[in-house]
């Protein structure tokens, strides 16, 4: 991610992990970039929620974490929704508390129509279905099957990005997520 920011954006790294020896690519990123990134070993400098509030203070910084569900958690109650991106190594549970129903898809660059039984997820009725979409980790943590929603209302069970995003941005993600309506429309 560092590699693909455009020269002039202004970032910074506070890499956070149990000690130095288990941090992966610690030295190759503060050999490439040591101006710009804070280490914080706990075998170090003890506990490190207590320094995530102060780290997040800046209205206008937009705060990117990938790690343990701790570490997310503790960000996500110092850190407005609207600014923080989290990836998860394991999608969030959220399955559990919706109750599947039968969706009618209706797919428009594609031209197919079918009903999505409460036992199939919607990706996997899409590619049963010939339509072109690609699927990876199938537990709603990558992204990959991202799709435009048209029409319809999604219900987000995916851990990819905030619902928000997801409403703002027109998308759902096909692999865990189901509907709120009796009908979606996507734009594949």
């Amino acid at each position: 991610m560092i590699e693909s920011l455009p020269q002039r954006r202004e970032w910074e790294l506070h890499y956070f992990g149990r000690s130095r020896t288990t941090m992966a690519f610690l030295d190759e990123l503060l050999e490439r970039h040591p101006d710009k990134i804070t280490v914080w070993a706990r075998d170090e400098l003890g506990n490190k929620d207590a320094r995530l509030t102060s780290l997040v203070e800046d209205p206008s910084a937009q705060v990117y974490c990938c790690g343990p569900e701790s570490l997310m958690s503790a960000l996500a109650i110092a850190t407005p929704a609207e600014r923080l991106h989290l990836e998860r190594f394991v999608a969030v549970d959220r399955a559990s508390s919706s109750v599947a129903t039968p969706v009618n898809v209706t797919c428009r660059k594609s031209k197919v129509s079918f009903i999505v039984p409460e036992d199939q997820t919607i990706l996997d009725a899409l590619e049963e279905h010939g339509v072109p979409i690609v699927g990876s980790c199938r537990k709603g943590v990558c992204g990959t099957c991202e799709v435009r929603v048209k029409e319809g209302t999604p219900t987000h069970l995916d851990s990819v990005m905030s619902d928000e995003e997801k409403d703002e941005l027109g998308v759902m993600y096909p692999c865990v997520s189901r509907a709120s309506t009796p009908t979606l429309v996507l734009d594949v």
